[in-house]
């Protein structure tokens, strides 16, 4: 899916979940923090070792 689609699917919203992976969470995060200023969830690592930002 190119970015373009990505950013307007979720600028729009959707009645389903978006989920994207990374292998450099942090780094993603920055690059999306440059952007737009400010992140709604800073990572957690959840109970199975995986770090994420959707507070499951």
């Amino acid at each position: 899916m190119r970015t373009a689609t990505r950013l307007t699917i979720i600028a729009k919203g959707s009645r389903f979940g978006v989920n994207l992976a990374t292998p450099a969470l942090d780094a993603a995060l920055a690059a999306i923090g440059a952007v737009v200023g400010d992140t709604v969830q800073e990572p957690v690592e959840q109970d199975d070792g995986i770090r994420d930002c959707g507070g499951s």
